[in-house]
């Protein structure tokens, strides 16, 4: 985080505006990470255990998740790298995904099987269609499901993707 303090009288809008102009831009993958590893990512707790403290409780497991879905994320993206793999999951260039990874939330999201639109009213055409079906589905999810761990289920779908190409790659009969 950058932090600028701006005593002059000057709009702050304009000056993020001018700082912000003409960057390199977040990919999907990357704005979809955040969701899992920020800070206010929330992940529930088992209710089979009872815990002294609550919050270090939920601070524990946010970390410990947070810790495994960084750590399979680097997995899944080395194995991605792999070109014999990425020829045998799809016909796209090596270089359609500057991170890997993106193809597996194209894949969840069915983005490439969408004709114009899908139940959130995204357009495929949109550059963070992907993102914003995961936004949209986590806020589904969590909406229809409150005691659901919203994050972690979606997680594992994206483990699950990932482990069903593998094993397709590795025995193919």
């Amino acid at each position: 985080v950058l932090w600028y303090e701006l005593k002059d009288g000057t709009n702050p809008q304009d000056v993020f505006k001018r700082l912000n102009d003409s960057k390199i831009e977040l990919t999907n993958s990357e704005l979809i990470r955040a969701l899992f590893l920020s800070e206010s990512s929330i992940y529930k707790l088992d209710p089979v255990f009872k815990y002294k403290d609550k919050e270090e409780a939920k601070r524990f497991i946010r970390q410990r998740r947070q810790a495994h879905i960084s750590e399979q994320w680097d997995v899944i993206e080395h194995q991605l790298r792999d070109e014999n793999f990425w020829a045998f999951i799809t016909n796209n260039s090596s270089t359609a995904y500057s991170c890997r990874i993106e193809y597996l939330f194209d894949l969840i999201s069915q983005k490439g099987l969408l004709k114009e639109s899908n139940q959130y009213g995204l357009s495929k055409k949109d550059d963070r269609y992907t993102y914003l079906f995961f936004d949209r589905e986590i806020a589904r999810i969590k909406k229809e499901s409150p005691k659901q761990d919203y994050l972690w289920e979606l997680w594992k779908k994206i483990e699950t993707y990932y482990s069903t190409l593998v094993f397709w790659y590795e025995d193919r009969d």
